[in-house]
């Protein structure tokens, strides 16, 4: 949900039974959320830039198995807000 992260148990839960069934796992905690640093001057928005932020780190990802030889596929997972953030 809003302010969740990589530590909430449901998260962690699905990315344990994805990875059980061969699947690489990843977690985008997103701005300021899931106790993640602040580390730029701008803070987490589901209304104003969350997108930009999927898109990049999607982005990244698929540079990053293309680099390493496999299929640059992603599947994606989110709840509450972050699953609307996806569908956007």
């Amino acid at each position: 949900g809003l302010g969740g992260g990589s530590e909430d148990t449901y998260v962690r839960s699905m990315a344990a039974a994805a990875f059980r069934r061969g699947w690489r796992v990843g977690v985008l905690n997103m701005r300021s959320c899931g106790k993640s640093p602040v580390t730029s001057p701008r803070f987490f928005s589901a209304r104003n830039g969350a997108t930009d932020d999927v898109r990049l780190a999607l982005a990244h990802v698929r540079e990053e198995l293309r680099l390493l030889g496999h299929d640059p596929k992603v599947a994606v997972v989110g709840w509450s807000i972050g699953a609307t953030i996806l569908n956007n």
